[in-house]
């Protein structure tokens, strides 16, 4: 599991019990990169996966704050990446 810090600017605490988050990002990554036949790291970097964890922004414009995602990432898989985190935080009652 990855060491993040609690809390996050958009005012929601990040869960304690982040790994289901972790994981779900994580298989997300891996489908893109054996879709475009690239490493996982260059569809986002663990420095990239551990701020989505700490952050979990919930639109298109919280996740333009995120490192490493600008908007050729955003167009191409951003409303999907966002509706990872979305669906997360419903099931975790946030």
């Amino acid at each position: 599991m990855l060491n993040v810090p609690r809390g996050t600017e958009y005012g929601v605490a990040a869960p304690a019990n982040h790994s289901e988050l972790e994981n779900a990002l994580k298989q997300f990554r891996m489908k893109l990169s054996q879709e475009q036949n690239v490493k996982p790291f260059y569809i986002f970097t663990n420095k990239t996966l551990e701020e989505l964890i700490q952050k979990q922004p919930c639109s298109v414009d919280e996740l333009k704050t995120i490192h490493g995602i600008g908007e050729k990432k955003i167009n191409a898989f951003g409303e999907e990446l966002v509706g990872i985190i979305r669906n997360h935080k419903q099931k975790a009652g946030s």
